[in-house]
């Protein structure tokens, strides 16, 4: 087992919310509690800015020259990426953590907390997993010769994304215009997983299990079967790489609104 396959990550994709000051003091009054306790910010990854209140000021006078900002915390590994793309135009802000995240106490609050960051930014389409499900979801390996490697991804990118939503996870959450196009309704009494609503017509789908697995055959299986319910065409899966999959048009259309 690879060191960080029990690390957790939650992303999402979403509008560029954060061009705007009054947003991101919004997402700094959010990440300013006791359960991320902020520490610093920058730019890059190694962040080494301290996080104030009174530093959203220059967080943002510098995410509008990068259109990249991290926020490093003190609790379970807490990592903030945000990255804003001008083309397609929409911004994907992903939450990294360490494996104690799985401690349902833990996990519980975390929820909460993700469920405030949809209500106060509602998103196009979300997931949360292991680094080991995502990898084998996603992760490609090219081999050059002489021991050398190039390590990709497929399904992920932002340009993929005017194409179809990256997959089905241990947790997965759909906004508004996914719900309308999808089966949400069809999952309430399925037993394989809890549904949660969020405001602004927004759908938690969580599986019935522990987000960490030793074999993670049967997870893809029943994701797989979600993902049937729902309706296939939104969402990738790397073993089907010639179906025919479609985003959602609300989605495409306010992306495309972004862009003028």
């Amino acid at each position: 087992m690879n060191k960080d396959d029990n690390k957790i990550s939650f992303s999402f994709y979403h509008q560029n919310y954060f061009r705007d000051k009054q947003n991101l003091k919004k997402l700094w009054n959010l990440l300013d509690t006791k359960l991320v306790n902020p520490t610093r910010f920058d730019t890059v990854e190694r962040a080494k800015k301290e996080f104030t209140q009174d530093s959203v000021e220059q967080a943002y006078n510098e995410y509008l020259g990068k259109e990249m900002l991290f926020v490093k915390g003190s609790k379970l590994g807490f990592c903030l990426s945000i990255h804003t793309f001008s083309n397609p135009s929409i911004t994907v802000s992903t939450f990294y953590f360490n494996e104690k995240l799985a401690d349902p106490k833990n996990m519980n609050c975390w929820f909460e907390w993700i469920k405030k960051f949809c209500e106060h930014f509602p998103i196009f389409f979300g997931y949360g997993c292991s680094f080991k499900e995502y990898n084998l979801k996603h992760k490609v390996i090219t081999e050059l010769g002489g021991g050398k490697q190039i390590i990709g991804a497929v399904g992920v990118s932002a340009l993929e994304f005017l194409k179809y939503n990256s997959g089905i996870y241990w947790t997965t959450i759909l906004g508004n215009a996914l719900v309308s196009e999808t089966n949400v309704d069809k999952l309430d009494k399925n037993e394989m997983v809890t549904v949660s609503q969020i405001k602004h017509h927004q759908a938690m789908i969580t599986l019935n299990e522990n987000i960490l697995q030793t074999d993670y055959s049967t997870r893809l299986m029943h994701e797989k079967s979600i993902a049937e319910i729902l309706n296939p065409a939104y969402f990738f899966d790397r073993n089907y790489p010639n179906f025919e999959y479609k985003q959602a048009n609300e989605i495409l259309n306010k992306i495309s609104n972004q862009q003028r």
